[in-house]
C-alpha cells in the first residue's frame, strides 16, 4: 500500500548524483513537492521532465543557497567528496538556518568520527556535528561503499574476463545504491527519525574474490579478481582523466578497505526499510547484460 505524501516541501541538494538521482524520482512518485538545486542548465531539464522544480544554485557560491532553501521544510543533503566539502557543508548548514530550514537529513559515512584514519571522514564528522549543534531538527543516513563501483570494472570485465583493483582480501559490507535510495526516501518521509542516524550497509562483508564470483554465476562466464599495487590502481584511475585530488582519496579508500575498514555489517536497513538489503548475487544478476559481451545477454 502507498503511503500518503507528507505535504512538505523538499529540497534536494544533489540531486544528479550518484544517491540524488535515484531519491528524486522516488520521492516524486510517491508524490512529493520536490524542488532540486543544480548547477548545470543541461542536467536540470531531466528533473523538470519527471516533476521536480529546479533552482540554479551552487555550493559554492553562497548566495545563491537562500533562495533555493526559501519555503523549505525538508532539505537532503548530499555533499561530493571534493577539496570544498567542508566549507560547502558548513555554509549549507547555516544557510538553512538562516532560512528556516525546518529538518535536514544528512548523507554522510559509516564510521565518521573525528578520530578516524579517513581524512575524509574526519571531515564528514565536522559536519555532522554543525548539523547537530545548528538547533535544526536532523537526521543522518550513513552508507559505504557501493555495489554499483563494480561497473567501473565492466570496460576490464569485457576484455579480459577480470577485475582489477588493489584491495586484497578485505572484507567489505558493500551497499547496493538502490538500497540507500530506499533508506534515504524512508528517512525523508517517514516518522520518528529525528536525531536518529542509520548506517547502511549490505547483508554480508565479501572480498572481491567473491564478487567476481557472482558476476560468474550471473553472466555464465568465468571473471577473476587480480590484486594489484596501488601505484597501478593510481595509474588507471590517472588515465580515465579522474584528476588527482580525487585519485587519491581513492587510494586512501582502498588502503582502508583492504584493512577491513569497511567490513562491518548493519542491521539498520532491515529494520527502517522492512525487508533484507540486496546481495551482490541480486546486483550482479541485475546488471548481467552490462558485464556480459554475450550477445544473448541483451535484452535479460
Amino acid at each position: 500500500m502507498a503511503k500518503t505524501a507528507t505535504g512538505k516541501k523538499m529540497l534536494i541538494i544533489g540531486a544528479t548524483g550518484n544517491i540524488g538521482s535515484l531519491v528524486t524520482p522516488a520521492l516524486l512518485e510517491r508524490g512529493e513537492n520536490v524542488r532540486c538545486m543544480v548547477r548545470n542548465e543541461e542536467k536540470a531539464q531531466a528533473l523538470r521532465d519527471i516533476g521536480a522544480q529546479v533552482v540554479m544554485g551552487d555550493l559554492d557560491k553562497k548566495e545563491t543557497l537562500n533562495s533555493a532553501m526559501q519555503g523549505i521544510d525538508t532539505m537532503f543533503l548530499v555533499l561530493s567528496i571534493n577539496p570544498n566539502m567542508r566549507q560547502q557543508g558548513m555554509e549549507a548548514i547555516d544557510a538553512a538556518v538562516k532560512a528556516g530550514v525546518n529538518r535536514v537529513v544528512r548523507y554522510t559515512a559509516v564510521k565518521s568520527s573525528f578520530d578516524d584514519q579517513m581524512p575524509v571522514a574526519q571531515i564528514q564528522a565536522e559536519i555532522d556535528a554543525k548539523l547537530e549543534a545548528s538547533g535544526l531538527r536532523y537526521s543522518h543516513v550513513r552508507p559505504h561503499n557501493y555495489m554499483q563501483g563494480l561497473l567501473m570494472m565492466v570496460p576490464t570485465i569485457q576484455s579480459d574476463s577480470a577485475i582489477y583493483m588493489p584491495l586484497g582480501e578485505g572484507k567489505i559490507a558493500t551497499t547496493d545504491l538502490r538500497d540507500i535510495a530506499d533508506a534515504a526516501v524512508e528517512v525523508l518521509t517517514g516518522d520518528g527519525h529525528d536525531g536518529h542516524s542509520y548506517s547502511i550497509t549490505g547483508p554480508e562483508a565479501i572480498t572481491i574474490h567473491e564478487a567476481a564470483a557472482a558476476i560468474s554465476r550471473a553472466i555464465g562466464k568465468k571473471v577473476s579478481y587480480v590484486d594489484i599495487p596501488a601505484e597501478a590502481a593510481k595509474e588507471g584511475l590517472l588515465a580515465m582523466g579522474i584528476d588527482p585530488w580525487t585519485v587519491d582519496q581513492y587510494l586512501m579508500y582502498y588502503k582502508a578497505f583492504k584493512n577491513n575498514h569497511a567490513s562491518v555489517v548493519y542491521e539498520d536497513f532491515s529494520k527502517l526499510v522492512g525487508r533484507q538489503p540486496r546481495t551482490i548475487d541480486d546486483f550482479a544478476r541485475d546488471h548481467a547484460e552490462l558485464f556480459s559481451t554475450d550477445p544473448a545477454m541483451a535484452g535479460k
